[in-house]
């Protein structure tokens, strides 16, 4: 898979994680809600790690 599938990919979890985080909260799931949070963060990591390398190639 190259960068921008992946990127691609992510951002669509990242996405979707954030509907689930608000479903959750709603019905007061507090452990699906914090499992979709840490996704989230582990998700936002790796784009974040993934901007900083493409930044310091360029």
């Amino acid at each position: 898979m190259n960068k921008e599938k992946l990127k691609a990919k992510l951002l669509d979890w990242d996405k979707a994680l954030q509907e689930d985080i608000r479903k959750y909260n709603a019905l007061g799931d507090n452990r699906a809600y914090q499992f979709s949070l840490g996704c989230q963060s582990i998700v936002r990591e790796v784009l974040k790690e993934m901007e900083e390398d493409h930044e310091r190639r360029n």
